[in-house]
This record gives structure tokens, sequence and C-alpha cells, in this order.
């Protein structure tokens, strides 16, 4: 059924997984002129965020590869993401060598803007179970503070809680 995140109405439902487990997909829909609905972006509650973010930095990436990188139609959200490519970078080759700490202090020396956005915030914490356990709770309990009512969190939060044997925190989560 209907379900608002962000301020944008969406249509919830709940897929059950084949292999165990679940995942809500919104769906973001609109009419076209003749009145038929139609799916314009679609949003996962483990990604916690819209299709259309992740496209979009993903262009933001071809673009700052440009021997003139051009800008125009950038948000001061996507210009920050610009600006920092460099650090998105090297966390992932630190990940790729299996250096998950080193990786996420990169991603933690970012400006907070971008740092805490949601979706950074779960790979942020996804690295930080790899990371130790004394980083892995530091890092959810910063989740739980900056996003303590948002479905797509609380998913991260007793996913985590759990790797970290928390079950009483999952279960109150």
């Amino acid at each position: 059924g209907p379900y608002t995140i962000d301020g944008t109405q969406y249509e919830r439902f709940r897929i059950t997984l084949a292999a165990g487990g679940f995942e809500y997909i919104l769906f973001l829909v609109s009419a076209t002129e003749d009145g038929h609905a139609i799916i314009t972006d679609v949003f996962s509650m483990t990604r916690g965020e819209p299709t259309s973010a992740i496209l979009r930095r993903d262009i933001i990436e071809h673009l700052a590869r440009d021997d003139k990188p051009r800008r125009r139609g950038f948000t001061s959200d996507d210009r920050l993401y610009a600006e920092h490519l460099e650090v998105f970078e090297e966390a992932q080759s630190l990940a790729r060598e299996n250096d998950l700490k080193g990786a996420l202090d990169r991603l933690n020396s970012l400006p907070e803007r971008i740092r805490d956005a949601r979706w950074l915030f779960f790979i942020r914490t996804g690295l930080a179970q790899g990371a130790g356990e004394e980083t892995a709770a530091k890092t959810l309990d910063a989740l739980a503070q900056k996003y303590p009512n948002d479905p797509a969190a609380l998913i991260h939060l007793v996913d985590g809680y759990m790797g970290l044997d928390r079950a009483e925190d999952a279960l109150s989560t």
C-alpha cells in the first residue's frame, strides 16, 4: 500500500526471497497523459535510496572522468560527491584489499553532509561490521541516533545487532 519516504509517496510491496528473508520494494508511480500508470522510480529499503539516486552517482562518476568535467545541472550534493570521488575510490580499493577499517576511515573523513547520508551510512555500517566489534557497535549506535525511526535504517540495525550477538537490541529496534 501507500508509503511515504523523504516526503515522496510510493507504493510498497514486501517480497519474500526464496533463499529466506524479505525485502521491501517501493515503486514511485505516475500517470501518463492517457491515464496509464507507469513506474518512474524504485526505492529499495536495504539500499535506503531510490534507483535514480544510484544512477545519478554513476553518471556523476562518468562525467568527472572527462577532461573538462561538466557540472551543469548538478545539485549541491552532486557537486560534493564529485569533489570527493577520490575518497570513494580509495575506500573502494581498500575494501577490495580487505582493509575494511581503512576503507571505513576514508569514508569517515568525508564532510558530514555526505558522510551521514543514509545510503553512505549503510555502506559504512557494512564495512564496520568487518572492522571489529567496537567499531561496528559505535557505527550502529550512530546510525540509530541519526535515523531513529527510519524503516530502511531499522533493517540495517537489526542485521548489525544480530551480527554482534545483541539480540535484545535487535528486538527492541
